[in-house]
């Protein structure tokens, strides 16, 4: 009871003695991702991390707006390094080659700030079929921030913001119409993306424990934004309404800024993770909010909608382009290429292509009388070609090691290594030093011929070396 009572009143307090955040903290050498960094809110946090001297991308769907931004950034700041990328949250395609373009240029991200948003929208959806507010407001932040987890870990110490709102004190998430197609209401449709986003930091920060990333949300005020330009659209008169009452109340995007720039800078914030704040201060949010279980399967439940998607898609793509034949006139004459499980299937088209470029092809197998059938074969339909068998039993280090040791003695260069045995769906079994068969064949055997090997490969250098994978390697449960 207390605690809501003082929540009340701090949102007074913001409101009319709004806090502005004071700090010479510098960023120098740090890398800044920004959602919807081309207009108020998050154009005024793009412009005080700048100043700070960061490097910020401004990622947003109307890129000249961004570059409007960042040019009004650089006429204050002339050696601001601001940088504009197209994004549209409401697309997990242009997010993911987003993700792309970044993972490419940026070796590091050290802040991300997920502060775009739509507001009281009519009806509509994303282009993957989500009701639109929860789709841009949620989703597809939640989507982004998982694809970029990895760099940002290896960038710690670094921080994930994440704009919410206190309209999320009256929102609620009903799982069995997530897009609200049975009652839809587009105030109730924002509130229920600001309470997701709370959840969404909760969970966030528990998964992130020990990796030296912190997870804020915030409620950045009554703020004069154009986040709310669609009420107009659902209602015109209290479009107007609204719009006149927010120009003479509500404070400006720059002051609204204060407590997404105190959660991104703030010294003091770095031994805390998952709390939400506003007012620059640290504040309980609504019951809800802080249903850790609600939190868990909103998670879940996201994770299985946007997993899925990519799945689906990558299995078609993997599908589809598997069918595609390689086509090239190039040789390989005076070039010596290894094929581990050359005798058979994959392997021994692999070799027949390569001894007719003109490779000298090394057969190594466990078989050896099929190993010779190969090369037999290979000889009728190549004439001249060099193939040469050797015995290979990769569950074996011993077999290993003599088959490494015969190589090196006999071929002075080794310029391709295609790692292409293997063996799948076994009995449970070991192998001869007692390692799971599938897994000391498929991965130990070939770890150990390839060091064995290494010097030489080296030495031999332009050379490459070739590991036959499988699209069996993905799991429906890993993000």
């Amino acid at each position: 009871m207390l605690s809501g009572i003082a929540g009340v009143f701090i949102y007074v307090w913001d409101f009319l003695f709004p806090a502005t955040y004071q700090s010479s903290a510098k960023l120098n050498g740090k890398t800044i991702v920004i959602t919807g960094g081309n207009t108020g809110i998050g154009k005024e946090t793009a412009r005080d991390l700048a100043k700070r001297g960061a490097k910020v991308i401004i990622c947003c769907r109307d890129t000249e707006k961004g570059r409007q931004a960042a040019d009004e950034i650089r006429q204050e700041r002339t050696d601001a390094n601001v940088i504009v990328k197209p994004l549209d949250l409401a697309s997990f395609s242009s997010i993911r080659q987003f993700v792309k373009e970044i993972q490419r240029s940026e070796p590091q991200i050290n802040i991300l700030i997920n502060n775009a948003g739509v507001a009281v929208c009519p009806k509509s959806k994303t282009a993957d079929g989500f009701e639109l507010q929860f789709g841009v407001n949620h989703l597809g932040h939640f989507l982004l921030t998982n694809l970029l987890l990895d760099k940002i870990k290896a960038s710690a110490p670094a921080r994930i913001v994440n704009v919410t709102s206190a309209a999320h004190l009256i929102g609620d998430i009903n799982f069995d119409d997530i897009n609200m197609e049975k009652n839809y209401s587009a105030l109730m449709s924002y509130c229920n993306s600001k309470l997701a986003n709370i959840l969404f930091t909760r969970e966030l920060a528990k998964k992130l424990e020990g990796t030296g990333v912190s997870t804020y949300c915030l409620h950045p005020g009554c703020v004069h934004t154009e986040l709310s330009r669609n009420i107009s659209s659902v209602n015109r008169i209290i479009g107007s309404i609204y719009d006149f009452a927010m120009k003479l109340t509500f404070k400006s995007a720059r002051k609204g800024a204060s407590t997404t720039i105190y959660c991104a800078v703030e010294k003091s914030l770095a031994s805390e993770s998952g709390l939400y704040y506003t007012a620059c201060r640290s504040l309980q949010p609504s019951t809800r909010a802080t249903d850790d279980a609600l939190a868990k399967k909103l998670w879940e439940f996201k994770k299985f909608k946007v997993r899925v998607e990519k799945k689906r898609s990558n299995f078609y793509n993997t599908i589809k382009n598997g069918r595609k034949e390689f086509q090239s006139d190039a040789k390989l004459y005076n070039k010596t290429a290894i094929i581990t499980g050359g005798n058979t299937g994959l392997g021994k088209e692999t070799a027949l292509d390569l001894a007719r470029r003109g490779a000298k092809v090394i057969i190594t197998c466990k078989d050896f009388e099929k190993g010779k059938a190969a090369a037999e074969d290979i000889r009728q339909q190549v004439p001249n070609a060099d193939v040469v068998v050797r015995h290979l039993n990769l569950a074996s280090f011993s077999s290993i090691r003599r088959c490494a040791e015969e190589i090196l003695i006999s071929e002075p260069y080794i310029h391709i290594l295609i790692n292409n045995a293997g063996i799948a769906a076994c009995p449970k079994s070991t192998t001869v030093e007692g390692f799971e068969m599938q897994f000391g064949v498929n991965h130990l055997g070939h770890f150990l011929l390839t060091s064995l090997l290494l010097e030489r490969i080296k030495a031999s250098v332009p050379a490459r070396i070739i590991t036959v994978s499988s699209i069996s390697h993905a799991r429906m449960d890993s993000f």
